[in-house]
């Protein structure tokens, strides 16, 4: 077996390393700021002001993610989805 295969078999994958109550808290908190972000700017048609609220109020969540040991890549996962949320939620109001 080369370094490489015994590396990848000693390896631990990302999602098993992590408790799945704190992904699903760490999910909820960022679907919850996309809610709150769209909300707040829900009688105008100006989406740059919920996507900057989104992006600041995420940023923080982002940080906080890191320092209790979230892996990167999944706190990526959470912003990118965040932010498809915040649209979706923004184009609701806009047209309801």
């Amino acid at each position: 077996m080369t370094e490489f295969e015994q590396n990848l078999a000693d390896s631990n994958p990302v999602l098993t390393s992590i408790s799945p109550l704190m992904l699903l808290v760490c999910f909820a908190v960022i679907a919850a700021i996309a809610f709150i972000s769209a909300r707040a700017y829900r009688n105008t048609n100006d989406f740059k002001k919920s996507a900057v609220m989104y992006a600041v109020l995420a940023v923080a969540a982002s940080g906080v993610y890191y320092i209790i040991g979230i892996p990167g890549i999944i706190i990526a996962g959470y912003f990118i989805c965040g932010f498809i949320f915040t649209a979706l939620i923004s184009n609701h109001y806009f047209y309801s």
